[in-house]
């Protein structure tokens, strides 16, 4: 699924939020914001103007009662801007239907007694007969835009199963950063691979933390945001299990100015210049081991490793919480001597009968590309 931009393929680094002032505007288009949500012409020529897509989330899934006139009616509205790239369903459709009277979400079915069960069963089955009617009437006025369905990480995968057929991009959004988080940062990739098991013909979106759950009133204490260590290890892990996008939600309840809009725009910046290593293919023999002599691992570290030309990209991600001696291997000597660190100083590898040694901290990211 390829989005382009000026004649250009891009990797979608996208904000929900509009930037609030020209000044920020220039900082987020400069660090590789390439795309952000617009609900109107407007906002899409807003984006035109400062040389980003758009994309518009309209009422795609249809209730049963539903003619889809103010669907099309939009769709119409919308279709001819140079800056729409993408159409988005209404975000996280299933997840929603999954609701109980009192509004929370319980996603352990067993526990449903069986006329609870069938109502969500019901409500699944609307979601799904809506999108299939919906997506009609889009393709019908647009047919080669893609249609974007984002959920919830833990929305029922069955259901989504269903969707598939009718959808171009799924995605899914996860916030882990929290004071006292019960499941690690570090199980990003297994999401991610879950959704690419239900999708594979799918683009897939990666949503990403950009607020923090005390400003949404869900949680108390201090703001806690990212850090620019976690935006940078949730963008790359998320990569390299299979994202195909990354968005992030939330900037619009984060107080200005913060440290967190620092890291983010930096993690962006670090994407310049590397947009055709990430179309590329994985290198099948680089991988990476922990030293033996340490503590084992749990998830390891993961290499994101690529060479659509002459020059090649190598990303080491520790999974873990803990730091790692990273042992990678399967790469020539010629090419791990010419690797230079994006976005920071040191870093370089010591060689060894092991192979190239580098250390670790928990949850680092290191970027390498050849000279």
């Amino acid at each position: 699924m390829v989005v382009p931009l000026n004649g250009h393929r891009i990797f979608p680094l996208g904000a929900y939020e509009h930037p609030r002032t020209e000044d920020e505007w220039r900082q987020w288009t400069a660090a590789g914001i390439n795309i952000v949500c617009c609900h109107n012409r407007e906002e899409l020529d807003a984006a035109h103007a400062h040389g980003v897509l758009g994309w518009a989330p309209v009422p795609v899934i249809l209730a049963d009662g539903d003619d889809g006139s103010a669907l099309a009616a939009k769709v119409d509205a919308l279709k001819d801007h140079p800056a729409l790239a993408v159409w988005e369903a209404q975000d996280e459709a299933i997840w929603n239907a999954s609701r109980k009277d009192d509004n929370n979400v319980r996603m352990s079915f067993w526990k449903h007694p069986p006329e609870k069960l069938a109502e969500i069963e019901e409500r699944f089955s609307a979601v799904v007969r809506g999108l299939e009617r919906g997506t009609r009437i889009v393709r019908e006025r647009d047919p080669y835009r893609p249609i974007w369905l984002n959920e919830a990480v833990n929305s029922d995968q069955e259901t989504l199963a269903r969707c598939v057929p009718y959808l171009d991009i799924v995605g899914f959004d996860w916030y882990p950063v929290r004071r006292n988080a019960t499941v690690p940062m570090g199980l990003l990739g297994k999401q991610i691979e879950r959704f690419a098991r239900t999708a594979p013909r799918c683009g897939l979106w990666f949503v990403q933390q950009a607020f923090c759950w005390s400003q949404l009133k869900l949680a108390e204490g201090p703001p806690l945001l990212p850090t620019e260590e976690q935006t940078r290890f949730m963008a790359w892990d998320a990569i390299l299990h299979g994202a195909t996008g990354i968005m992030w939600w939330g900037s619009a309840y984060a107080d200005r100015p913060h440290p967190f809009f620092d890291g983010w725009m930096t993690v962006l910046r670090e994407f310049d210049g590397l947009h055709p290593f990430l179309f590329a293919g994985q290198m099948p023999h680089v991988w990476a081991e922990t030293y033996y002599r340490q503590h084992d691992p749990i998830l390891g570290v993961g290499v994101l490793a690529r060479r659509p030309g002459s020059r090649t990209l190598v990303v080491l991600i520790n999974q873990d919480q803990y730091a790692h001696e990273t042992v990678l291997k399967g790469l020539d000597e010629a090419v791990v001597m010419r690797l230079r660190r994006v976005g920071g100083e040191g870093g370089g590898f010591a060689q060894t009968r092991e192979g190239f040694i580098t250390p670790l901290e928990g949850y680092e990211v290191r970027i390498y590309v050849t000279d």
